[in-house]
């Protein structure tokens, strides 16, 4: 499976589904885009919402086949981006020994 669920409280309705960037590691976008759309259909349009949470340059730069898709529409559904911060951008020292 694609998707991996994550556990939420019992207090929170619907479903947190996470999977890694399309297209990062292996170049493949379109098994990815296909369990998307399956999960767009069985649910509904309005019940999904694609979350990045990286910003448009980081997804042409990490896997450009899945920013190409994107532009061209084919990740269908709402979709909102959410640039987080990396550890990589906070300034802290290294603690390795």
């Amino acid at each position: 499976m694609i998707f991996r669920p994550v556990s939420l409280p019992v207090t929170f309705p619907g479903q947190l589904l996470l999977t890694s960037m399309p297209g990062y590691q292996d170049g493949d976008v379109e098994r990815p885009l296909a369990a998307w759309n399956a999960l767009r259909q069985k649910s509904g349009d309005d019940k999904v919402t694609l979350v990045c949470l990286v910003g448009d340059a980081e997804i042409q730069s990490k896997s450009p086949r899945y920013a190409r898709a994107l532009a061209e529409g084919r990740w269908g559904g709402r979709r909102i981006s959410i640039p987080c911060l990396t550890l990589t951008s906070l300034a802290m020292p290294n603690f390795i020994t």
